[in-house]
């Protein structure tokens, strides 16, 4: 049997992360459920999460499961919020933004809570970052949104480098098919209460053949994202995979394109470009 690559998983962890992400506009696209299709895509997760990965349900220490709870309550708390905003900015904007903001700041963290070391490579990077986002933001001199929605990409951004300096301690703490089942089983657990909440009259209603299927593929290219970009960091170098991985954004913008109509002007798409450049000059050690 032929092994697959490290850079083939990398292309895989792209494209079908980009897919997934790309997916969360769905609910204020289509009118359908953010809290139904953030519960199904979870128990999806579960499910193939114990598939192929059943045998790694015990054991599991404290510390192991405090850090599944915690990251679960920060991408629950995550995906709905970016499933709103998808209601008032293109995937394409919204996407490139995040992911390079919540980068830069990670980054900062490590370098003031772990005494990581940063390159003037790097430092290049992390101003190219600045520079996007005000592309991003701005229209000729005036900012294309409002304060609220500002607002909330901001906490987005925070939200996302916070999950990403507590994934520096999943390996220390829990195995990654371990933390996947829990990750998966506490934002289940999560979103009952949130689901009967917002859907005490509606519940039926809401609960369509089209939310199923949305949340469904939702949580089944969530999945496949995440354990390609885990195999293929199991067997190639870091400094290469992280941005390959990173063009997930332009596929994004590509797929939200196909399925939404969403607009890629050449502004965007050199936006999306030089996003990928300033992730590559953050992560890359020279």
């Amino acid at each position: 049997m032929v092994e697959l690559s490290w850079f083939v998983y990398a292309i895989f962890a792209a494209i079908s992360y980009g897919i997934f992400l790309s997916l969360y506009k769905m609910p204020s696209s289509k009118n359908q459920s953010k809290f139904l299709i953030s519960f199904i895509q979870h128990i999806v997760g579960l499910i193939i999460s114990l598939v192929f990965f059943f045998n790694h349900i015990y054991p599991v220490s404290k510390e192991g499961l405090l850090l599944s709870l915690t990251i679960a309550v920060l991408f629950v708390s995550l995906s709905l919020s970016q499933m709103y905003t998808l209601k008032y900015i293109n995937t394409s904007s919204l996407f490139p933004i995040t992911t390079t903001g919540s980068l830069v700041l990670a980054v900062l963290g490590g370098l003031f809570l772990f005494g990581e070391r940063i390159s003037l490579v790097n430092f290049l990077g992390i101003f190219l970052v600045i520079a996007i986002i005000f592309g991003f933001i701005y229209q000729g001199k005036k900012i294309k949104y409002s304060a609220q929605i500002l607002f909330i990409i901001s906490a987005l951004i925070s939200i996302s480098a916070v999950i990403k300096i507590f994934q520096k301690f999943i390996a220390d703490s829990i195995s990654i098919p371990t933390f996947l089942i829990y990750e998966h089983l506490f934002a289940s657990l999560l979103l009952i209460p949130l689901v009967f909440l917002f859907h005490k009259k509606d519940l039926k209603q809401a609960l369509t053949k089209r939310s199923f299927i949305t949340g469904s593929f939702v949580g089944l290219f969530g999945f496949l994202g995440f354990y390609t970009l885990l195999t293929a960091l199991s067997k190639g170098p870091l400094t290469l995979i992280s941005p390959i991985q990173s063009t997930y954004i332009l596929v994004t913008a590509i797929v939200s394109a196909i399925l939404y109509k969403e607009k890629l002007t050449k502004r965007t798409i050199l936006l999306i470009l030089l996003a990928v450049l300033s992730i590559f000059l953050i992560k890359f050690n020279f």
